[in-house]
């Protein structure tokens, strides 16, 4: 049976931490064993850990670890000196989104050879990765595997209802959580020329609470 890890800085319930999650759900249980770390305990989401620990098990690796395979899911560089404790056969790098600090570290996994390849969720990112320096004429390297959907999971949150007192105007809702990467500041251009042009509207922002 084959060891796999899945290395998180944290678990904080946003997409890359739910597609672990559906990723776990899916892999065959008589094939491989699931484990999982994650270092920033304090800000983590204690329901999602929950839900981590009923398909895979956490494991210590300020110790020797021995595996088959290591699944980076994560762009911290203070990371990248623990990966010295694991022992593995083949490592690759789940790359979901860009970030400065993210593309800095897949350039020092890269030099140092802790990661064999790159796997992404999109056509998009795939080729901005193989524009990178430090992927030049190494484009076979770079793999693309979708984002695996729980199906069921998303006809459950649709059928649940919100109360929202809507305006006689235009209604806006966002869900997503507060970050740089979701693009809430598209949104306040766009509420700045409403503004501008006198229409009335109502922006709701839906985010899930820790």
């Amino acid at each position: 049976m084959k060891k796999i890890l899945f290395y998180l800085c944290g678990i904080y319930n946003g997409g890359t931490e739910i597609e672990t999650l559906n990723l776990m759900k899916n892999l065959n249980r008589e094939k491989f064993e699931l484990y999982y770390y994650y270092h920033d305990k304090q800000n983590s989401y204690d329901a999602m850990v929950q839900e981590y620990n009923r398909y895979a098990k956490y494991i210590d690796i300020s110790k020797k670890v021995e595996i088959d395979t290591l699944l980076y899911c994560t762009h911290a560089l203070d990371d990248i000196e623990l990966i010295k404790n694991i022992s593995y056969k083949h490592s690759y790098f789940w790359f979901h989104y860009f970030w400065e600090d993210q593309e800095r570290f897949l350039e020092i996994a890269l030099e140092r050879k802790y990661i064999d390849k790159v796997i992404t969720v999109s056509e998009y990112a795939q080729k901005k990765l193989q524009s990178m320096p430090c992927l030049e004429n190494r484009e076979n390297d770079v793999k693309i595997i979708f984002n695996i959907l729980d199906e069921n999971e998303i006809i459950e949150k649709s059928r649940q209802t919100m109360q929202l007192e809507r305006v006689d105007g235009l209604n806006l809702v966002t869900v997503a959580r507060f970050a740089p990467i979701k693009g809430y500041h598209r949104v306040k251009q766009m509420i700045d020329i409403l503004i501008q042009e006198g229409i009335n509207f109502k922006w709701y922002i839906c985010r899930k609470r820790k």
